[in-house]
């Protein structure tokens, strides 16, 4: 009898870690999917945007971001920052910004404030 209690009460915690588990795992790739799981580093998705950003804010503009992202977060044309920048980077437009982030909030700011 008590082993029937024992069997039945391991038999509801293994249930209960199993949809703990499933729980734990759905929560973190939400949190990863918002840009969560790394605390030590800052990042925006912008996804959520529809409206093309505008010159106000260029600060959302970061390292990690590709300049494919960038042309559709701001609306630029496709070939924009490459003309501007003179990549020549065959990965262009889905090369990460990197060391280019400077220049690109420069060329952005450029593009944005010249009537056109």
């Amino acid at each position: 009898m008590k082993r029937n209690i024992l069997l039945i009460a391991l038999g509801v915690l293994g249930v209960i870690t199993i949809v703990l588990a499933v729980l734990l795992v759905r929560e973190y790739q939400a949190l990863n999917r918002a840009g969560l799981t790394n605390p030590g580093r800052y990042r925006m998705h912008l996804s959520h945007v529809h409206a093309p950003l505008t010159v106000n804010d260029i600060g959302v503009i970061q390292s990690w971001m590709t300049f494919d992202y960038v042309n559709r977060i701001f609306a630029l044309p496709a070939d924009q920052l490459k003309t501007a920048l003179k990549i020549t980077d065959a990965r262009y437009p889905h090369l990460r910004l990197g060391t280019y982030t400077s220049d690109v909030k420069d060329a952005v700011k450029s593009y944005l404030t010249t009537p056109k």
